[in-house]
């Protein structure tokens, strides 16, 4: 390994105190440096322990509670499965999204009823973007509504659909009416070989 992979390596623990002039450790990892040798070897197994154990995103500790609407529970129930396992970004903002897509699945539940998580279409985000409107909801606050439903829809594993870009969402919500539209997109964006 080069000096300059070394010393990348060295300033990633610790931390140049200026008003000293000298470097000193962070204060959590104090204890595990002492137990290690000063060898380069056992410095890059510090660096790659502590780097694995910090690394990981804690699980979204979420829980299903039973509401007493059979297609809510039905969907709330895979959708708890999906986000504990989902990982990106920070908890308390994945905790956001996660009360954001419980009110598309709401709306989802009482709406259309699908029987699983995995059957959302694109004609499904462009009912709920018409309700949204028809609510008196900004611009805005629908492309957030839309990018919440986008993030956790790549989550779910086996989808049946893929969703379109925004551009071809919107045109559908203007052709909710037209079956033959929606058709035409609910086979274009079918997942092939599911």
């Amino acid at each position: 390994m080069g000096k300059t992979a070394w010393w990348f390596l060295l300033l990633s623990w610790l931390e140049l105190d200026s008003r000293q002039g000298k470097s000193r450790i962070h204060e959590k990892n104090n204890a595990r440096k002492k137990r290690l040798s000063s060898t380069p070897e056992s410095l890059f197994l510090f660096v790659r322990r502590t780097k694995s154990e910090f690394g990981v995103m804690p699980m979204l500790r979420v829980d299903w509670k039973e509401t007493g609407r059979p297609a809510l529970d039905r969907l709330e129930r895979q959708f708890v499965s999906v986000a504990k396992s989902a990982r990106g970004g920070s908890y308390a903002r994945r905790q956001v999204k996660y009360n954001t897509y419980l009110i598309f699945l709401d709306f989802l539940a009482e709406r259309f009823g699908p029987e699983d998580i995995r059957n959302i279409q694109p004609r499904h985000v462009a009912a709920f973007i018409r309700h949204l409107r028809d609510q008196g909801r900004s611009g805005k606050r629908i492309l957030d509504y839309l990018s919440i439903i986008r993030w956790w829809h790549e989550r779910i594993p086996w989808r049946k659909y893929e969703l379109p870009e925004n551009k071809i969402i919107f045109e559908l919500e203007a052709k909710l009416d037209d079956k033959k539209y929606c058709e035409e997109i609910k086979n274009r964006y079918r997942r092939k070989g599911l």
